[in-house]
């Protein structure tokens, strides 16, 4: 038996094994790591069958809503699969990568990329980063495959996987310019043609996709520091990780300016790192300029976990070199999966980030557990809901893309009674509440039209965007 059948039967295990492993997690998940964002991920999908205008709506990612939408229909369980199988085959094209690279340890680009500490989290949950993922290492594994038209075609699609991902497109077509590949370069541009075109007949704008873009340059979510991303960075990826990539990159550089790389090999090389890099490096601007609807999320790096796994799995090719080693590779392969397992998988599935695996509700979303299961005991679900925190639609079973059973926001702040008829039930929290929904809960207090029906408010020192500390109001309209 040969050690590349050794390693694919290996990786088969290890992919198998993981996916069973992420399903179980799933079925006993409660919550889902990002929130409310997770959830309107999941919503938009759930409901584009019904409002397939949805399919175009921007903030929710057209090509993300489009391969989700059928998993959705299951329930949130179904976006979680979706998203576990996102990971899992980022995982395989991240093994199948290293491997087409030779190098000899290619089962831990598979093993870091699905245990890097925010991959497990964001795998159960319903955002975009792992489809991200994705699209990002498949386009890299067929350029290295040398299929730079293939390559060039699935990166073009990641724009509308998450905006961000315009910034590989310069990388690719450097790449495929120092590669003489000059065919493949009108392939980069097939996925943002296709749904302007698209945007087009439908909406009427081909220019939809800048036009209609929720993210400006214009603060809104605050700034940090540059190093924020770095500061974070085990808690992001692990420690091991972490230590592995940077001697990746070093080595990486070391060996060009020995001239062990021909030119296919230091472009490919060259690609993988600036891609991770430069996505690493632009996010940290980005944040500490306060533009761009930044709000310093460490999950948008899940979205170059595989690029750093390969690097990473680079960085042990010393090792490999050693002659006893080489004698033993597939032992010396286990060995080091173990010791990964050991530094990286454990905390991991012990709580890194302080994240609990299976998911559970954060506090905010258990307050508004209550509250959903308030409602429900005291029969009110037929009252006509306006809600703040998109949760809500998820926890009632509402439709948030149809004004005739609820409604997101009231209509007009100045008078939020505007519209709504006796009996309304505004369900109002104090993170969304003053800031996507710009009303301050004062002007509900001090509204003759509205009686306070229910308040809970946590016991923990979590605050709101008013200061207060979070809690959850239900308002009725009154005659």
């Amino acid at each position: 038996m040969s050690f590349n059948l050794k390693s694919h039967i290996a990786a088969t295990f290890l992919l198998v094994g993981s996916f069973v492993f992420f399903i179980i997690l799933a079925l006993n998940s409660e919550g889902s790591y990002g929130g409310a964002d997770s959830f309107m991920h999941y919503l938009i999908a759930r409901f584009a069958f019904s409002n397939p205008e949805l399919y175009l709506d921007h903030w929710g990612k057209p090509v993300f809503t489009l391969l989700a939408s059928p998993f959705a229909q299951l329930g949130f369980i179904g976006v979680r699969i979706f998203n576990i199988l996102c990971g899992v085959l980022a995982a395989l094209f991240a093994y199948l990568t290293a491997h087409k690279l030779n190098l000899k340890f290619s089962l831990v680009a598979l093993i870091l990329t699905l245990y890097a500490t925010l991959g497990l989290p964001v795998y159960l949950s319903g955002l975009t980063e792992p489809l991200f993922a994705l699209f990002l290492v498949m386009s890299i594994y067929y350029w290295v495959k040398k299929r730079y038209s293939v390559s060039a075609f699935i990166i073009s699609w990641i724009v509308l996987v998450r905006t961000e991902g315009f910034i590989f497109l310069p990388l690719f077509i450097t790449g495929l310019i120092l590669m003489r590949q000059f065919k493949a370069i009108p392939f980069l541009f097939a996925g943002v043609a296709v749904y302007s075109i698209v945007g087009g007949i439908v909406l009427g704008d081909l220019l939809w996709i800048i036009t209609s873009s929720p993210y400006g340059m214009a603060p809104s979510y605050g700034k940090g520091e540059i190093l924020h991303f770095w500061n974070y960075r085990n808690e992001t990826y692990g420690k091991l990780y972490v230590v592995l990539f940077i001697i990746g990159s070093v080595l990486f550089v070391f060996n060009s300016l020995k001239k062990k790389h021909n030119t296919s090999e230091f472009i490919n090389w060259s690609l993988i790192l600036f891609c991770f890099l430069g996505y690493f490096i632009a996010h940290s601007v980005v944040w500490s300029l306060g533009t761009g609807s930044s709000a310093g999320l460490t999950r948008v790096m899940a979205g170059i976990i595989p690029l750093g796994a390969i690097v990473a799995s680079y960085g042990l090719e010393p090792i490999g070199s050693i002659s006893f080693v080489k004698k033993q590779i597939f032992g010396f392969n286990l060995s080091i999966l173990m010791i990964i397992g050991f530094f990286q998988v454990y905390p991991t599935l012990n709580g890194g980030l302080h994240l609990s695996i299976p998911s559970k509700w954060g506090l905010e979303e258990e307050v508004l557990q209550k509250i959903a299961d308030q409602i429900r005991s005291d029969n009110l679900t037929d009252r006509y809901i306006v809600y703040y925190n998109p949760i809500v639609a998820f926890l009632l079973d509402l439709n948030p893309f149809t004004t005739e059973n609820s409604k997101e926001n009231v209509y007009n702040v100045q008078s939020p009674e505007e519209k709504l008829e006796v009996g309304t039930l505004i369900i109002y929290d104090n993170h969304f509440g003053p800031n996507e929904g710009g009303l301050p809960e004062q002007v509900l207090v001090e509204n003759s039209h509205f009686k306070l029906y229910t308040k809970i408010v946590t016991e923990s020192d979590h605050f709101g965007s008013d200061g207060e500390r979070y809690h959850v109001s239900v308002y009725e309209k009154i005659d």
